[in-house]
């Protein structure tokens, strides 16, 4: 936890497969507060949740497939783990891509593996693929803001839809006592944001951490 004389310090690292693999262990080894992680983009969205809807009408169950999440992810965060518990720093990602659940699991069962005490949780919600249908089926018109038209249009059978989450639902995490918090698709500043706001909210007053939100925003 950062005292009052310095600036929270959030570092942030990208997982795609052109960016620096060793970028979380790299972080987790400098003096920061929380480290945040974007391994997903509108593209890999689209990849994934077209694969879930396939797996969903043949009926796979969870057990018998693999994750669809960042196959990357693990390879990078696992060596990282001894030093986010070491140093107390708080971790979320958006690497859950269309199985948060599924990777957070095996973030838990991995840290048992290496005999840590790191308490995981995931934020779900912004699967909203049946919701969509619902309200297609009663006539909601989905409207595209930039080209005009509705969904209905298109011409094609929508696969996956997902809404960009905040930054609440992980500081409301961290606030229960997580560690490390695996999103889906959250906005891009929602771990920041999130873990600003656990962390002015433990040390600092409310309006001392609405005043400062916009330089966590430059910072990060």
């Amino acid at each position: 936890m950062p005292s009052q004389k310095r600036g929270i310090r959030i570092a942030g690292s990208s997982g795609g497969f052109t960016d620096r693999q060793r970028a979380i262990l790299s972080l987790a080894k400098c003096d920061v507060d929380v480290i945040v992680g974007d391994w997903m983009s509108e593209c890999t969205m689209s990849w994934h949740g077209a694969a879930k809807n396939e797996l969903r009408k043949k009926g796979i169950p969870d057990e018998e497939r693999a994750g669809l999440f960042d196959p990357s992810f693990m390879d990078n965060f696992k060596p990282a783990l001894p030093y986010i518990q070491e140093k107390g720093i708080k971790i979320a990602v958006n690497a859950g891509a269309s199985d948060t659940e599924m990777l957070a699991k095996l973030v838990v069962k991995t840290i048992a593996q290496l005999g840590l005490t790191l308490k995981v949780a995931w934020i779900e919600g912004d699967d909203v693929m049946d919701a969509v249908n619902k309200l297609m089926k009663k006539g909601e018109k989905f409207e595209n803001i930039c080209f005009g038209g509705e969904l209905k249009d298109w011409g094609f059978e929508p696969l996956a839809a997902q809404c960009y989450l905040g930054g609440a639902g992980i500081a409301e995490a961290f606030r229960q006592g997580a560690d490390i918090v695996i999103c889906g698709r959250v906005a891009d500043a929602a771990p920041t944001v999130g873990g600003r706001m656990t962390i002015l909210l433990l040390v600092r007053t409310l309006t001392q951490y609405f005043s400062g939100n916009v330089v966590a925003w430059l910072e990060s």
